[in-house]
């Protein structure tokens, strides 16, 4: 009997496949990232939206610096906090008023719609703006919405330019941003 063992000669990697192997890898790790921002990039601009409160006209729903990712999809309903554009700004409002709705406000300061006075958790004076060419009572238009600032003093909402119909979206997470 042989008691010999026979030592096989260990087994290397070739530089050039150890090449491949890292390069398939990069390649890989690269798709996976191309893929990744091309779902964020179509979450952000088709499905939903990313935007910054410059104002404070929502006080204290929304304030200065607050980051609120928004829905496009969808109906919206009174209460819902929108963003909207004016002027080429973004501005944030509330939805008081859809559809087929009647809003009337008068000089007490007091808002209706449909006849009732809404309820809020925070009472809001809300009087008609100034320089509007809305007439009282208005009734909002199919596929419109009525929105109202929170922070009433600022009447850059449908007081002054009544209801809109293209909205950049419904708030669906707010992070609040204040004191950074």
């Amino acid at each position: 009997m042989n008691n010999t063992l026979t030592m096989k000669k260990p087994l290397t990697m070739d530089k050039t496949d150890e090449k491949k192997k890292t390069s398939k890898a990069l390649v890989r790790l690269l798709a996976k990232i191309f893929i990744i921002a091309m779902v964020a990039t179509v979450l952000l601009t088709v499905i939903g939206g990313l935007f910054i409160s410059h104002d404070n006209n929502m006080f204290p729903g929304v304030g200065d610096g607050d980051l609120a990712i928004t829905y496009r999809l969808g109906a919206y309903h009174t209460g819902d906090i929108v963003v909207y554009e004016m002027d080429g700004k973004n501005h944030f409002g509330r939805v008081v008023a859809t559809a087929g709705d009647t809003v009337d406000i008068n000089e007490d300061g007091q808002y209706k719609v449909n006849g009732m006075v809404p309820y809020e958790t925070i009472y809001f004076e809300t009087k008609p703006a100034e320089s509007s060419i809305i007439t009282y009572p208005y009734t909002v238009k199919e596929g419109e919405v009525f929105i109202l600032n929170d922070f009433r003093d600022n009447d850059s909402d449908s007081r002054l330019f009544g209801s809109l119909s293209h909205l950049k979206g419904k708030v669906v997470l707010l992070i609040r941003r204040r004191g950074f």
